[in-house]
């Protein structure tokens, strides 16, 4: 952002506080000296009780203005301090670092953009993440298929109740609730005050998780191989968070990792068969993999990297290429049946074309 636009956001929320306090400070003071003014008011009291009032709840609604404008304007420099030079973190990691939940971060962040304070910094749902582009280095990737996804809820803002209540509590700092047409002005401003905010108020948005299980979840009716697979579950979830978490050199092999898993399940589902070589990569390779990527993780997120945390993450950084091989050798090990019955099928059909039939066949042709 611009010194020039933080300068006028800082004006701009420093003068509704300041603006603010002057009001709901000069209406009470106008009160305390109408303390001893006896009742029932005149027409020309109540009119400027009246005008009190009005100036008290705007001083109000301006003083709370500015603090949220100054609240929210600390939080910039805050989330800015999540990415290096910009880049994608999944909203929760963003969530947990910054102290809310995923409703309140989407509210803040979406209510920096309409103030102004956030460039190209935005809550991407479809895939969970918050992007951040400040430098151009936010680089557009495919949604992952995960089996958890977040869903948008609006619903009605609880400010104009808050209004209404609040209008009730000036009322009657300012006025006398001494007779029923008391309360009936008061009800009657109370509703005005409710209807005014409630015309305002942006819906309140609720973010929530969505389990969507895959389409190759489905039961294959081979009963070993449904209850290896249900087991897998709990590991591709784990990697596809892990997808969404880890970045910089460990980015692509977690995304390779990944993709070859699925590739090996829905092979799995084509051919059953083959299960039996599988065991030792479902029970021993894949939780193992999982395990070391989120101590990597766990490890990553420190705020301060001494020499083991450094030591450690270099050792996964070095030794992750031979984690990759190893699943792209045990998918090529899939295929290996295929691949023989492919090798018959070719020297059988070279035959054929080779017989002396075919090749009399072949010169009446011509």
């Amino acid at each position: 952002m611009a010194a020039a636009e933080k300068k006028k956001l800082k004006i701009g929320g420093t003068g509704n506080t300041v603006a603010g306090v002057a009001l709901v400070l000069f209406s009470l003071l106008m009160l305390t000296s109408w303390r001893s003014q006896p009742l029932p008011l005149s027409p020309g009291q109540w009119v400027a009780r009246l005008l009190m009032a009005v100036l008290f709840y705007l001083g109000a609604a301006k003083l709370a203005k500015g603090l949220r404008l100054h609240r929210l304007r600390t939080k910039v420099p805050l989330l800015e301090s999540l990415f290096d030079h910009g880049g994608r973190i999944p909203l929760a990691q963003a969530a947990q670092s910054m102290g809310v939940g995923l409703s309140s971060l989407v509210r803040d962040v979406r209510e920096m953009q309409r103030q102004g304070m956030v460039q190209r910094m935005y809550a991407d749902l479809i895939r969970g993440e918050l992007v951040y582009e400040a430098r151009g280095t936010a680089q557009s990737r495919q949604a992952p298929a995960s089996d958890v996804v977040l869903q948008e809820e609006h619903r009605k803002s609880a400010a104009p109740i808050y209004a209404l209540g609040f209008a009730w509590v000036v009322y009657a700092i300012f006025f006398p609730l001494l007779h029923f047409t008391d309360y009936v002005l008061a009800a009657i401003l109370s509703l005005i005050a409710y209807f005014t905010v409630a015309w305002r108020a942006p819906e309140d948005i609720v973010i929530r998780e969505k389990v969507v299980p895959a389409l190759w979840e489905q039961p294959t009716g081979n009963a070993a191989l449904d209850e290896l697979l249900k087991g897998v579950q709990e590991h591709l979830a784990n990697l596809r968070r892990l997808d969404r978490s880890i970045d910089g050199k460990l980015d692509a092999p977690v995304r390779e990792i990944l993709s070859i898993t699925q590739q090996i399940v829905e092979q799995l589902r084509k051919s059953p068969q083959s299960i039996g070589q599988m065991r030792q990569f479902f029970n021993y390779t894949l939780p193992t993999t999982v395990e070391l990527l989120e101590h990597y993780e766990e490890l990553s997120r420190q705020p301060v990297k001494g020499k083991n945390i450094t030591d450690a993450m270099a050792q996964v950084e070095g030794k992750i290429g031979f984690v990759v091989d190893a699943f792209r050798r045990q998918l090529d090990a899939l295929f290996q049946d295929k691949a023989l019955n492919i090798a018959v099928e070719l020297q059988v059909m070279e035959s054929l074309l080779r017989s002396d039939d075919l090749g009399k066949i072949h010169d009446d042709f011509k």
